[in-house]
């Protein structure tokens, strides 16, 4: 037996919705769905049949041409694939939602990884939580082995890696350091997913793993000297990998110029490129990362208006988004180092 605390409980979006996975094993996956009075429910089809269960709120309930007004004691069915959504929500709503079986049982590989990489950057960017991340990504894996996709389990597992990387992260963002065994299990991810996708030949593959190993000597052994071998081999295959791993190696050969090989100018032009991938993309999520990032090198380029501008930008973009404290606070202190700058030099 075992109680599901919080279930049912509205729960304040930072946006329109918020949803939260409160239970899950193989056939059955439970959570509450909330949505703020006057929020948009942009919600896709589920691969699972749905039990709601309202809680809170008043709302109709539109679906498979049909639509009812729904209040607290409802319980609606829909079955997989039919599409559906909550309208007029005219007081703050929430919903006990049952997936049968468990949510993304179901779901293919691919579509699993897309939801995997979305979690990851709720995650990172603004709940700090990453479980359904993690649940996501282990169930592409083991979907794609089911049916014999090496290449989608190489995938998986660098997404895997990726997701152990801002979890630690995280933990360095919130002044801790990741202990030896997290380490030891993002680089070993990496190292698991670079064979696999040498092996069969994927270039995207292995751009995206070279990056990642990358990463662990960057920001967790501290050791350009053996990260950039693996960001430049990332470098020269990015063009053929996802929008988001182009900008993030652009990205990090940017830092490489700024931070190590004092090369400003050079760094701006990395930076600039992987903030217009990131614009492409289109995740709001993201953009205030390249923002602070190409703001600090256009300081160290001797640029402090242009530094400014893009840095405004940033922490009202980061504001918007309803990134994490810390996020906020990094931009917010970049933006007050480059605003005095700009009077110093004016003095």
């Amino acid at each position: 037996m075992q109680l599901i605390s919080g279930a049912g409980a509205f729960t304040a979006p930072d946006g329109d919705a918020h949803w939260v996975e409160q239970f899950r094993v193989a056939d059955l996956s439970v959570g509450t769905y909330s949505i703020r009075a006057g929020g948009t429910d942009d919600q896709s089809p589920h691969t699972e049949d749905e039990i709601y269960v309202i809680t809170a709120g008043r709302a109709t309930l539109a679906g498979g041409g049909d639509s009812a007004q729904v209040r607290p004691g409802d319980v609606a069915y829909v079955a997989a694939g039919e599409e559906h959504r909550f309208t007029d929500i005219t007081e703050d709503f929430a919903a006990l939602v049952f997936f049968a079986p468990a949510e993304e049982a179901r779901a293919s590989a691919g579509s699993l990884l897309v939801a995997a990489e979305d979690a990851m950057a709720e995650a990172g960017f603004r709940t700090g939580d990453f479980e359904r991340a993690r649940n996501l990504v282990t169930a592409a894996r083991n979907e794609a082995a089911r049916n014999g996709d090496d290449r989608a389990v190489a995938r998986a597992t660098s997404l895997f890696g990726l997701i152990l990387h801002y979890q630690n992260i995280t933990v360095l963002m919130d002044g801790g350091q990741p202990s030896a065994n997290q380490v030891s299990a993002e680089r070993g991810a990496f190292d698991i997913a670079l064979a696999g996708s040498t092996r069969l030949g994927d270039p995207a593959g292995m751009a995206s793993a070279l990056f990642g190993l990358g990463l662990v000597h960057q920001v967790l052994d501290h050791d350009w000297a053996a990260a950039m071998p693996r960001f430049w081999q990332a470098l020269d295959l990015a063009y053929q990998a996802d929008l988001y791993t182009q900008s993030e190696i652009h990205r990090h050969v940017g830092f490489y110029y700024l931070a190590e090989a004092g090369l400003p100018a050079e760094a701006v032009r990395h930076l600039r490129r992987s903030h217009e991938l990131r614009e492409a993309l289109g995740d709001p999520r993201r953009i205030p990362s390249g923002l602070v990032v190409l703001g600090e090198a256009e300081l160290a380029a001797g640029n402090p208006d242009r530094a400014v501008e893009l840095l405004r930008d940033a922490v009202a973009k980061a504001r918007a988004a309803g990134l994490l404290p810390a996020r906020i606070e990094s931009a917010e202190q970049a933006l007050a180092e480059a605003e005095i700058a700009v009077a110093t030099a004016q003095e």
